[in-house]
This record gives structure tokens, C-alpha cells and sequence, in this order.
């Protein structure tokens, strides 16, 4: 298992072939080696889009105590994201996005498209 620094980050090459980023204040991400995120929900303070132009629908329902938004991109993009009454995010799954998240904690989705290009 390889392991550098950069930037003040850690990063970790995992037995299964996925990585372990852990920033100089001390947040951690796994990344499968597909690609797939895990962070802690708990941690994250807000959760917002780049640009609306690049959504084709957003619908927003209720399910029990959850409000849940499910989102999809002209480019085919989807996302998930599930809250429950008391403002929490449990639920973040997306398909074919780009994503930050900023230093406050704060998600901001973008389009596959839109990521390349920034």
C-alpha cells in the first residue's frame, strides 16, 4: 500500500485497488476503484447546484420525515439527495456528476460536462 502527501493531504492507495484521502484539517474520502465516493453526511453543511441551466428536471418529495430532490443533467447526469425534517443530508448518491466540496463542508454539484471543462 503506497502512501504520499500533497498539499498538506494525505493520500493512501487501498489494499482494493482504492484510495483514502485524508485533508491537512483532518476530513477523510474513500474512493472505490470505480470511482465511488464514501464521506461522512454527517459533516457536510450544505448541498447546492453550479448551475440550474444544466438541470433538465428537479423534482423535490416528501417520504415520511425525508424531503428528497432527484435531479438529472441535459447530459444524462443524475443525483439523489435525501434530508430529513431537521435539515440532515443522509442520502447523496449520484450518477455521471461532478462535484467540490469546499472547505466549509459544502457541496456544489455540477454537470459531467461541466466538470471537464473546469
Amino acid at each position: 500500500m503506497d502512501e504520499i502527501e500533497f498539499r498538506g493531504n494525505k493520500i493512501e492507495e487501498l489494499p482494493d485497488g482504492g484510495v483514502k484521502i485524508t485533508t491537512a484539517d483532518g476530513r477523510s474520502f474513500v474512493m472505490n476503484k470505480d470511482g465511488n465516493m464514501k464521506i461522512d453526511l454527517q459533516s457536510i453543511k450544505s448541498v447546492g447546484f453550479e448551475n440550474i441551466v444544466d438541470l433538465k428536471s428537479h423534482v423535490i418529495m416528501r417520504d415520511g420525515d425525508l424531503t428528497v430532490h432527484k435531479a438529472e443533467f441535459h447530459d444524462g447526469g443524475r443525483v439523489t439527495l435525501a434530508f430529513t425534517s431537521q435539515g440532515k443530508l443522509v442520502e447523496f448518491t449520484g450518477y455521471k456528476i461532478g462535484q467540490t466540496i469546499t472547505k466549509d463542508n459544502e457541496i456544489i454539484i455540477r454537470s459531467s460536462t461541466a466538470a471537464k471543462t473546469t
